[in-house]
């Protein structure tokens, strides 16, 4: 970089003083700024790493809720009965359950489940008073087993909460994927093109500079020669205090700019950039001129709030369905492989004997119906509403971006134009001053002529920087319509 830096000095030291330097590089000066900045801004670095990450993850929560699942599930209840009777004491007992096996959800709604439950039962009976021989009956107790494999599936018939609200679940969850990933690459678009700015504006702002030095640079020639001149009493002094008055002027500008200059670069070192003027150096007066074409295309922001307005519309079909009726068909099936005796009953496991079935419908419903038609009035409403603003709001992003495309090739028609006025005035420019020194001109027309020069450069490098910033919002428009007006 301090090689370049010397090398674009030493080319703008001695370059011809109505040139911009030109720097030979591999790739246009804004593309390896561009480079530079996507290795070196930590924003940038770190919100393409983001956005990585997040691209990762797509689908990653419809994929979780119908992956195959382990469970188990394990119950214990005990159950005493007393009395203070001579008669009895307690009776207790202890019910302990397991159930361990794997669960998979479909995206239609049907639940299946296949595992094993292993059920104890251990019932206590204590003593009590035998009022025949006053004796006392001595305690008993059993313990039961049960080992059954199950199948168990679930299916629903109707919308309800097995069906729709999984399908509205997966939307809002594609819904947050979608928005997540927008708005990072939002937020980098913006990034990019600010910097894409600032790289113009330090640009712009070093061709000014140079003109305005390069204008000195000719003025004062001028005025050593007339101040000689008004010396020698040949010359009247009004003479002297225009070319004065030109080269202050050029002088407060360059002050002017130059502060502006040191912010620019000050702006390059936050972000961390290169802030080498050198760098910047290039013929922006060459840049290409381009012609637009019109594309259905939307931005990153408007795709966001469409987003926003189907997650309002699936959040309230959900609620709705939550109140709506459901109908599901489900049918259980376990092997009975249980022995019953005192002690311990696991000798004859893993013997099956023979199946049950279970066989049903659930049906589920709200009995507040005025509640249910309020919610599915109002979800219609909403969702109606939400899809004719999402075509009023295509509409206006397609118009305003007929118009931004008609904008920037005019403005390109308008810097072609600006250029070849720049180039005239310099041509009457030197033509004026070969006359100067020729004697057949004055150098109020000389001095005329180079305010008129410069002029038209300014006005060049202002069409330059709009241009720039009508592109940057052209950019954004990259996004595929997500529904057809």
């Amino acid at each position: 970089m301090k090689t370049l830096y010397l090398i674009s000095l030493i080319l703008y030291t001695f370059r011809p003083a109505t040139s911009f330097t030109q720097i030979p590089v591999e790739t246009e000066k804004e593309e390896l700024f561009i480079n530079k900045a996507n290795q070196l801004n930590k924003e940038l670095v770190l919100s393409r790493k983001k956005r990585g990450a997040r691209q990762k993850l797509l689908g990653s929560g419809q994929k979780s809720r119908l992956s195959t699942k382990l469970f188990a599930d394990t119950s214990y209840l005990l159950s005493k009965q007393g009395t203070d009777s001579p008669l009895y004491t307690v009776d207790e007992s202890h019910l302990m359950s397991l159930r361990v096996g794997v669960q998979k959800l479909f995206s239609n709604g049907a639940l299946f489940k296949i595992g094993h439950e292993t059920t104890k039962l251990r019932q206590i009976n204590s003593s009590f008073l035998n009022v025949s021989n006053f004796t006392y009956t001595s305690a008993t107790s059993m313990t039961f087993y049960e080992q059954s494999p199950f199948v168990e599936l679930d299916f629903p018939l109707l919308r309800g909460r097995n069906g729709e609200d999984i399908k509205s679940e997966f939307e809002l969850l594609k819904i947050e994927d979608d928005s997540e990933i927008l708005i990072l690459e939002t937020r980098i678009d913006e990034k990019l093109n600010n910097l894409k700015i600032l790289f113009w504006s330090l640009a712009l702002k070093l061709h000014n500079i140079e003109l305005l030095e390069n204008s000195n640079k000719r003025v004062n020639k001028i005025y050593s020669f007339v101040k000689r001149k008004v010396n020698q009493k040949i010359e009247e002094p009004g003479t002297l205090y225009q070319l004065q008055a030109l080269i202050k002027n050029n002088e407060s500008s360059l002050i002017v700019l130059n502060s502006e200059l040191e912010e620019l670069l000050a702006n390059l070192e936050r972000e961390e950039l290169p802030a080498e003027k050198g760098f910047y150096y290039f013929d922006a007066r060459q840049i290409p001129v381009k012609k637009y074409s019109i594309e259905n295309k939307i931005t990153g922001i408007l795709k966001i709030k469409i987003l926003n307005q189907k997650r309002e519309s699936e959040l309230l079909k959900l609620k709705s369905i939550g109140s709506g009726a459901s109908l599901n068909f489900f049918m259980k099936t376990s092997f009975n492989t249980s022995d019953e005796r005192f002690g311990k009953s696991l000798e004859r496991y893993p013997g099956t004997d023979r199946p049950n079935v279970l066989v049903g419908l659930n049906f589920l419903t709200d009995l507040d119906f005025s509640n249910i038609n309020n919610q599915k009035e109002s979800y219609d409403v909403i969702k109606q509403s939400n899809s004719e603003l999402e075509a009023i709001d295509i509409n206006i992003a397609l118009k305003e971006k007929d118009s931004l495309v008609k904008k920037v090739n005019s403005s390109y028609l308008a810097f072609a134009s600006i250029k070849e006025l720049s180039d005239i005035q310099l041509q009457k420019l030197n033509n004026e001053r070969r006359l100067l020194d020729l004697g057949r001109s004055s150098i109020f027309q000389v001095l005329q002529y180079e305010q008129d020069f410069i002029l038209s450069e300014e006005s060049l490098f202002r069409k330059i920087l709009e241009i720039k910033n009508l592109e940057n919002r052209l950019s954004l428009y990259k996004y595929d319509l997500m529904s057809e007006l």
